[in-house]
Parts: structure tokens; sequence; C-alpha cells
């Protein structure tokens, strides 16, 4: 059997690492003997791992191979036609697991593809005079399994597959704000996960209390953030900055975030004034900033609602306190001082 485990979230490779591993441990070797790991770093590794997976097992029914990196490594067209020719011959008893942790891979039109097809379709007999035709399954068994980062509904429901595997009283508001705070990172979803369940051992899970435990570690969480300067109260935006501060998010990367989303802004506004066109404003500026599109879409949002001469201000006022900072002035006092420019020229631009 043929296996690819290929995308670019680690933690959905290392969870299916870890059950195909548990899986053989219970059905075929608990010993653990006929599993085997090699990381190809050239061609001699490979060889081993090809030579462990032509081997029969050991007093088991099957042998578990698992090869990081496989097809990435081959990045010549000889080297992978030579190695798809080489796993074809492998035999049904072993389980040769390729990883390969990357989206650089167009895997609509990769070799593997073909060994999918063969393993689905049943091999036919040429009938003789004394024989029938027969079919029979194939003797290849290939399956690809995407581990890409998650997105929309399937994010969601991964978050509250892992709440009730932790036995929290979970709701769809808990994990709307738990996306906002961690944005795909699955690594640090699960990680978050573990530390609130926790937490909340004989408590109910609130959203005020989340806020405060999870630091803001996406963009969407600054997203909110900055929707939330508009606000004709400062207090608001304030309240909110002591969250993200007590929630544990280190001032350096609250100070980059907004700066980032400040100079991004700018460019989107620069970006609507030279084309007058608003349709045509967030592929340009997903293009020219090498952004997602969710990310350019909400970017180019946020910042329609000032002008590009506030945008401009607000450029230069961080360079002044970048100077500031160079010269002694605390971090925390520069991203205080920025935000209260940010809530007043909102301020501003909602009275408008």
């Amino acid at each position: 059997m043929l296996i690819w485990l290929v995308g670019n979230d680690s933690y959905l490779i290392k969870e299916k690492i870890l059950a195909y591993e548990e899986k053989f441990r219970t059905k075929f070797d608990p010993t653990g003997l006929n599993l085997d790991r090699f990381a190809i770093t050239d061609q001699v590794s490979a060889n081993l791992a090809l030579s462990a997976a032509l081997s029969l097992p050991f007093l088991s029914e099957r042998r578990l191979i698992f090869v990081t990196p496989w097809f990435s490594h081959f990045t010549k067209k000889a080297d992978l036609e030579f190695m798809m020719d080489r796993i074809k011959s492998i035999p049904p008893e072993t389980i040769f697991v390729m990883v390969d942790q990357t989206d650089a891979v167009d895997l609509n039109h990769h070799p593997f593809n073909t060994l999918i097809k063969l393993a689905t379709t049943p091999t036919t007999s040429t009938p003789t005079t004394t024989s029938p035709s027969t079919t029979s399954p194939s003797p290849i068994e290939a399956h690809l399994i995407p581990c890409n980062s998650f997105s929309g509904n399937a994010l969601t429901q991964f978050v509250e597959s892992k709440a009730r595997a932790l036995q929290l009283a979970w709701s769809t508001a808990l994990t709307t704000e738990l996306i906002a705070r961690t944005g795909n990172d699955t690594w640090t979803i699960a990680t978050e996960l573990q530390r609130l369940a926790g937490f909340f051992l004989n408590t109910t899970p609130t959203v005020e209390i989340l806020r405060t435990l999870v630091p803001a570690r996406s963009d969407s969480a600054i997203f909110t953030f900055l929707d939330n300067l508009g606000s004709p109260n400062p207090a608001t935006v304030m309240t909110r900055l002591a969250q993200e501060r007590s929630a544990g998010t280190a001032e350096g990367q609250i100070w980059l975030m907004l700066v980032r989303q400040i100079r991004l802004s700018f460019q989107s506004s620069t970006i609507a004034e030279e084309l007058g066109q608003a349709k045509s404003v967030a592929p340009t500026l997903q293009l020219t900033a090498k952004l997602h599109p969710f990310v350019a879409q909400k970017i180019t949002i946020s910042a329609a609602k000032r002008s590009l001469s506030d945008w401009r201000t607000l450029l230069n006022l961080v360079a002044d306190l970048d100077s500031q900072i160079k010269l002694g002035l605390p971090l925390e006092t520069a991203t205080d001082r920025l935000l209260i420019a940010l809530t007043g020229i909102g301020g501003q631009m909602d009275n408008r």
C-alpha cells in the first residue's frame, strides 16, 4: 500500500502519522519491530528505505515505513520517474507512507496520480479457448492524503472536534473568537485548546475569559482591533489593547502588527486613488504585497474608511515614533500614542 501525505500543515501531517502508527500497532505489530522511519537526505538513504520496503515483515502481516521527505526530494524528472518505477515494486505487505510538507506541488498533474488510477482500475485477463476472461483487483493500492491548512467550515469543524475531544462545553461564539485570535494555525489552536481545557476544568468557558487567556496571534485579531478604532469612544480601543496585553501578547508584536497594517492600508489607499476602481484594489494589493486574498480584501475594506492623506499622516507618525523608540522611548508608550492618533483620525472620519 502506498500513501502520500502532502501539504503545508505540519500539525495535520503529524496527526496522520500518529494515527497510522497507533492503528498499525493495534492491528498488526504491538512490538513496533516492523515500523521504520527514514529521513531522506540523499540517494543512499532513499535506497535504504526502498530496501526495507521490499523486505517481508518479521512475524507480522504488515510492515509500516515512513519516508520524509520523498517526492519533494527528487527534483529532477529522471530521478522522479525512476523512483516512481521502484515504488511500484513495493509488495502489498508493506505500507509505504511518503511524507512531503510543501504546498509547491501540482497534485493534479503529479505522476503519483497515475498510480491512483491504476489502483482503481481492475486487471482483466485475456480469454482463451479453455478459460473465460476474469477480472481481479489491481495489485497496486495508492492513496493521496492532502494535509493543507484549513479555512472556512473545515477550520470551524476542526476546532469543534478538538474541543469535543477535550470535553469542553464549547459554543459557536467561542470557536469564532478562538479562530479570530489564532488564525488557521492548527498547532496554536490545539495548544490553546489544551490550555483552556485545563483552565475550564470545573467552569464553563466564556468569550471574555478566552480573550484574557489567548493572546492574539493572527491578522484577524488585529483586523478586529483596527475595526474598533473608528469608535467614538477611545476608551473602547484602549480597553481592547489592555485585553491584548493581559492575554500575553508581546508589546513588540502589537507594535509591528499595527505598523504593518498601517503600511498596507496606505498602500491600498494609494492603489485605490491610482485605479479609481474599487473592485480592482484588493486583487492589485494581493499581487503587489503578496498577500492572501482574504487578507487583501480585509485590508482594502479597512483602508477605505480613511483618506490617503490620513494614512500618510499615520505613516509619518510611525516614522517619528520609531526614531523616538531608538532614542529610548518605551515601546508601550509608542503603541499608546499611535493608537490615540488612530482613534482620533477614526473619530474625525466617522463624523464627516
